[in-house]
Order: C-alpha cells, then structure tokens, then sequence
C-alpha cells in the first residue's frame, strides 16, 4: 500500500538497489502497469558500455589509452571523478582513439 514514488525508504535501504518503479496507469497514464528504469539502473548501464568501450579500445591496441582514460575518471575504488563534463570529455577521447585504431586497421 506504500508509494515508492513519494518514499523510497519504505522499501529498504534509502532507495540503494531500487532499479525499476511501478508504472501504473494512474502514475503514467495508459491502460497497462510497465516497470520504469531507475537513474541507477540507466547509469549501472553507462557504466557497463564504458567498460566495454575500454575493452574494445585495448583489444584494437589501444591498452595504454584505455588504462589512462579509466585512472583519469577512477584514480582508485573509492576517488571517482564527480562532473558529468570530465566523463564526457573522457568517452570523447575513447571514441576518437577506437576510431582512429578502426581505421588504421582497415
């Protein structure tokens, strides 16, 4: 009977792990219930193609510049870089270096 749109702490942990909302059609209108992505989950997916988009660039040839973009946005475990332009800057530069190896290669 809790709405977990007006307080996700009902549901366990300040909202840590919460991934999907209930779509109800009162809450998003139409006739059918469908889940709704998290932010969380949208950046668990980031984070993934991230990962990929390293690996990729190391498999072209690319190690060192996958390993410097990677310390450039996590130093460590726990020092991750905070603004979303540093990341943007940083994906920039993996895309530019795969393309680059992409071509090279061809």
């Amino acid at each position: 009977t809790k709405d977990p749109w007006q307080d996700v702490n009902e549901f366990g942990g300040n909202g840590d792990g919460t991934l999907f909302y209930p779509g109800t059609p009162e809450k998003i209108g139409g006739r059918t219930h469908v889940p709704i992505e998290s932010l969380r989950l949208k950046l668990i997916r980031d984070g993934l193609e991230d990962y990929e988009y390293l690996v990729l660039l190391d498999r072209l040839g690319g190690k060192a510049a996958a390993r410097t973009a990677a310390l450039k946005l996590a130093p460590s475990g726990f020092d991750i870089a905070q603004k979303p332009e540093e990341w943007r800057q940083v994906r920039e530069s993996v895309t530019q270096e795969i393309r680059r190896l992409t071509k090279r290669a061809e």
